[in-house]
């Protein structure tokens, strides 16, 4: 009815087919003086990918010029200025929906959900710009929008794989950090508890409360490291945007998590905040602590994994708790490094080209080598190896040397 109505109103000359969009736009293509499309495809939709204002079609559809007016708007740009004009929209927004698809994977957008429970609020009453697509399904990976997409690895695959983790990367979130104001004590204990599991931290980065800085910080690190931790940025607050971050990295819709949702009816936590916080990155997965684990207070709430990255709170207390029980249950339990402290009472510059040579012949192991002030020593040496005869080998080195 609204399509209909505009195109009444309007005076539009409107051409509808019944073919696939491959198909219909192949007709539309082959009609003469037909180069571009004017869209609505906006910045924040899964699919825009890196459009520009004038972008060319993709390899999979027929040679056209995209043309996006609206591209930098965001959802409340969008509002702004449909309720501004007074411009007609679909009745369905003023129902709870806030983006339509196909009627198979379209639903109210949970966050809209009025505490109250007498049904749902308009569209333009979102609060969080971000959750626009809550009230979406995730695209199938089969259809032509996707067909570049890596398909996501299943729960299983996901846990499975981080199971055989060695490498991590730490991603603190937080303006806190930043600015002096709270110290960070979860990257020592983080360390220490992978490095007990025989797991290596190689990278820890800290990021403004910024969902475009964490999602491309975020993005290179899953890709370069077996396992991601986050610290921080998890709640209903407006400065909590981790989650989304996540969704942004992976390329994964925000959708409503069921599972999370059951919990927390369950819970403690306020009704008004429920809804929002069930809402995770798709394929998300909840990892729950063995029963007989001792994670402390917080313990009974799941541990959220999406792909590779597990999504801690920042609060230590939490952060600690949740991560002594990955590291002891969820990793297949590589053997863990042995370091030895070698203490020297000769200075560091003397040390330089016999500790290079050492250093060159015994790759298997780490060596460090740190000056020791208001001592007899001088000189502190710290070898670390998961292999015993390797330490061996390298200890008696530095002996020779």
């Amino acid at each position: 009815a609204f399509v209909a109505r505009t195109e009444e109103d309007h005076d539009l000359q409107l051409h509808r087919s019944e073919l696939g969009i491959l198909e219909g736009l192949r007709q539309f293509t082959e009609r003469p003086g037909v180069f571009a499309f004017v869209l609505g495809t906006r910045r924040g939709d899964p699919n825009c990918g890196d459009q520009q204002a004038f972008s060319p079609s993709s390899s999979w559809m027929p040679p056209f010029m995209r043309v996006n007016p609206i591209l930098e708007w965001d959802y409340g740009h969008v509002w702004h200025f449909l309720r501004s004009f007074g411009l007609p929209y679909c009745c369905l927004y003023d129902d709870g929906y806030t983006s339509l698809g196909k009627v198979s994977d379209t639903f109210r957008n949970p966050a809209l959900r009025r505490s109250d429970g007498q049904g749902y609020w308009p569209a333009y009453m979102l609060s969080d710009w971000s959750l626009e697509r809550a009230g979406r399904e995730p695209p199938r990976q089969d259809t032509p929008e996707c067909e570049l997409r890596e398909e996501p690895a299943s729960q299983a695959e996901q846990e499975a794989a981080v199971a055989s983790a060695r490498t991590a990367a730490l991603l603190i979130v937080g303006d806190e950090i930043l600015s002096g104001r709270v110290g960070d004590t979860n990257t020592k204990y983080a360390a220490k508890q992978l490095r007990l599991a025989g797991v290596e931290l190689c990278r820890v980065v800290v990021v403004r409360d910024e969902l475009d800085d964490i999602s491309s910080v975020l993005r290179g690190l899953s890709r370069d490291h077996d396992v991601v931790f986050t610290s921080g940025g998890v709640g209903p607050t407006h400065d909590d945007v981790t989650l989304h971050a996540v969704a942004a990295a992976l390329d994964r819709e925000m959708t409503t998590n069921e599972e999370m949702l059951e919990f927390l009816q369950g819970s403690d936590v306020p009704a008004s905040v429920r809804d929002k916080m069930s809402v995770l990155p798709a394929m998300s997965s909840l990892r729950w602590p063995p029963a007989s684990s001792e994670g402390g207070e917080g313990a009974q709430w799941p541990i959220l994994q999406i792909a590779n990255i597990f999504v801690l709170p920042g609060v230590p207390q939490y952060f600690q708790s949740k991560v002594r029980v990955i590291a002891k249950h969820f990793f297949s339990g590589a053997r863990a490094a042995r370091a030895l402290r070698v203490i020297l009472g000769v200075e560091e510059s003397s040390l330089v080209d016999a500790l290079n040579e050492v250093v060159a012949s015994h790759p298997e192991v780490k060596f460090g080598s740190y000056p020791v002030l208001d001592s007899d020593y001088k000189t502190a040496l710290v070898l670390e190896s998961s292999s015993d005869s390797a330490l061996r080998a390298a200890l008696n080195s530095l002996s020779d040397a």
